[in-house]
């Protein structure tokens, strides 16, 4: 079932159907039962992160800034990841160093991941490695310096490159 929801979503975002998007994102992740959740988590918790992401793709900013931060102990990328959403999410309405604040919890954030976690084919330091290069260049640009942040962006797009992607394409 979560299987098809993500599909779904996915097919959604590449087609610029946010509301078809975040509809099927939010649920897949409320089809995944929590206990799996806990049990599998190193493996399946990344799911949890995937509606910031959407919203990221579709400029929800206001909508990062008012979901709740996840707290749940086995979940420590999707926590992290809605500081990084929010980070981007700061810095698009010019609060940048909001942004930067954010910024630093999303990197706090990223240390309680355990060693050796991989989220389907990536091991997770080179997702949140791909994710601290856009935080940072999304920040940068909006301060103002836009070659520097031009070039984290493209360094973010050199790291999606080399993920290990199965499906969605």
């Amino acid at each position: 079932e979560a299987h098809n929801y993500h599909m779904l979503a996915y097919a959604a975002l590449m087609t610029g159907q946010r509301e078809v998007a975040m509809t099927q994102i939010r649920a897949m992740v409320a089809s995944l039962p929590a206990d799996f959740v806990a049990a599998f988590s190193p493996m399946v918790e990344g799911f949890g992160a995937m509606p910031d992401e959407v919203m990221v793709r579709f400029g929800m900013w206001d909508q990062i800034l008012s979901d709740p931060q996840p707290d749940k102990a086995y979940t420590p990328f999707t926590n992290a990841f809605h500081h990084g959403a929010r980070a981007i999410a700061l810095a698009a309405k010019a609060k940048t160093a909001e942004a930067r604040a954010e910024q630093a919890l999303w990197l706090e954030g990223i240390k309680k991941i355990p060693d050796g976690e991989v989220f389907h084919n990536n091991p997770m330091p080179a997702i949140y490695t791909l994710a601290s290069a856009m935080i940072e260049g999304e920040i940068l640009v909006r301060e103002g310096k836009t070659d520097q942040g031009l070039d984290k962006l493209r360094e973010a797009v050199k790291l999606e490159d080399a993920l290990h992607y199965d499906e969605p394409p």
